[in-house]
């Protein structure tokens, strides 16, 4: 009932979608995609992962209407393979995103001790080891607990925000934290180097003047991960291994907390601690206006207070990596050599920290998905794109709906031409009218003479011949100039048809 419920609301909106978009007007792809996330998908998420052992003929209706979705957002024709129009539109099969918001909610349940939900889910492991399990598929959440069991976890009786004594908005870090250096406008990537340097220097030794200044660093190679911090003014430093891959963030955060460990430890009033990662500081300060951010974060607000009663001056300033300031570099060297060296401490990630493995892990399911349906559909898309995007290409495109359009139906090798249109028994032949041969997307772009006129062009405007291989080089650049003249050549010859 549930299933059927939800197929019959969702329907209302795709019927929503033919009106709001069509083949040469209408929303753009990348909005219609976003209404589809927000107003359909979310429908069909809500308590998916509980009904995935459902008859496959109820979860066929909602992968229609999925399909039915991705079809009308990016005009693709029917005989478009699923996983063809998944790929471009970076739209996860249903099946996959069932798998991660399970285990979002298995991470999500674990994260709290004593967590009733929890504990159903582990008695409910050890009552499907009977026979009657055997020879039947297991509930989605007990394959997700069997997968990730193994991760371990941080957990609390309640969210970190309300382990500090002081309710966090009372914690004003605006003259604490700075996430930023006034003179510096532009990004990194559109100032020279020496400027930068010359600008972070100045306002170092200007504001913090009489601080006892203490850089801090982490590195990340593959799965292995360092922290350090340097103190220039003793000469002293401390390298750290982590147990766990975490997300950079999150080592960085580490880092810092280690180096407000090791200030408890000297004397002295004034101390600032020099950062390059401006998303730590970021992830901190979001944290004090009740944010519930990683559990270090909060360990660092709590320090933070306790030095605040004591009187002592600490601030985290932002400087940006990698312009030569002294002291960032030789704490960068030492993170990098904390990866090999380093002393390992142990470290509990959050629910939150985890959740990219989640995401890596049914990334790779999807990647395996896609390589073993492409080996007999989508067969033209695969030399065009051989593996999974990551977000779809058309996002910061300045192109119009029909170039987008015409781009996805040319990369997905399916265009509404003869050779389709015979298949859907409109035409009697799916010859050209005026070649004589199959009209397909191969056709129309290297051959059809409708074109020849356009094809001469683009010949002459690239440096290498254009031929099938060129073609779908040229096509894998969606948004390339090379591309915008295939796609003019492609419909003016439309046009000629009719």
């Amino acid at each position: 009932m549930h299933i059927n419920s939800v197929v019959e609301k969702t329907q209302k909106f795709i019927n929503l979608f033919k009106i709001l978009a069509g083949l040469n007007w209408g929303i753009h792809p990348k909005h219609l995609r976003r209404l589809y996330i927000s107003i359909i998908r979310s429908r069909m998420d809500y308590a998916c992962f509980l009904y995935d052992n459902a008859a496959k003929t109820h979860l066929i209706n909602l992968d229609r209407v999925q399909n039915m979705a991705m079809r009308l957002i990016g005009g693709f024709v029917k005989s478009t393979a699923i996983h063809v129009m998944e790929s471009e539109l970076c739209l996860v099969p249903l099946h996959i995103r069932r798998v991660y918001l399970g285990s979002k909610f298995l991470f999500k349940s674990k994260a709290f001790s004593p967590s009733p939900v929890y504990t159903n889910i582990v008695e409910l492991n050890a009552n499907c080891q009977n026979y009657y399990w055997r020879s039947k598929k297991l509930p989605l959440l007990i394959t997700i607990y069997r997968t990730f069991n193994s991760y371990n976890i941080h957990s609390s009786s309640k969210p970190e925000m309300y382990n500090l004594d002081t309710w966090v908005n009372y914690i004003d870090l605006d003259s604490v934290i700075m996430h930023d250096i006034p003179a510096i406008v532009k990004s990194k990537k559109k100032c020279d180097t020496k400027d930068i340097k010359v600008i972070c220097s100045q306002f170092i030794n200007d504001k913090y003047d009489n601080y006892h200044k203490i850089f801090t660093d982490a590195s990340k190679k593959n799965e292995d991960e360092g922290i350090a911090f340097f103190d220039p003014q003793i000469g002293s430093s401390i390298k750290l291994k982590l147990n766990l891959n975490i997300p950079i963030m999150s080592a960085e955060l580490i880092a810092i907390a280690e180096c407000l460990s090791y200030i408890k430890s000297l004397g002295g009033k004034n101390f600032v601690i020099l950062s390059d990662s401006k998303s730590a500081l970021q992830h901190i300060k979001r944290c004090s206006w009740g944010y519930n951010g990683v559990p270090i974060a909060f360990v660092i607000l709590n320090i933070l207070k306790e030095f605040h009663k004591t009187n002592i001056n600490v601030k985290l300033q932002w400087i940006p990596a990698h312009i030569g300031i002294t002291g960032n570099e030789i704490v960068d060297k030492l993170a990098k050599e904390a990866i090999v060296d380093g002393h390992v401490i142990n470290y509990l990630p959050s629910c939150s920290e985890n959740l990219y493995r989640v995401k890596q892990y049914c990334f790779n399911l999807w990647s395996e998905y896609f390589n073993e349906r492409s080996r007999t559909k989508g067969i033209w898309y695969r030399t065009v794109q051989p593996c999974l995007l990551q977000k779809p290409w058309f996002d910061n495109s300045n192109m119009s709906r029909s170039d987008v359009i015409t781009s996805l139906r040319l990369r997905s090798g399916h265009f509404p031409l003869n050779s389709f249109a015979f298949l859907m028994k409109k035409v009697p032949s799916p010859n050209c009218s005026e070649c004589g041969t199959i009209e397909d997307v191969y056709h129309i772009l290297l051959e059809c003479v409708r074109n020849e006129a356009e094809r001469k062009q683009i010949e002459a405007a690239l440096p290498y011949c254009f031929d099938f291989a060129s073609c779908n080089s040229i096509l894998a650049s969606p948004n390339s100039a090379e591309a915008k003249m295939l796609y003019n050549m492609v419909q003016k010859g439309c046009k000629r048809r009719m």
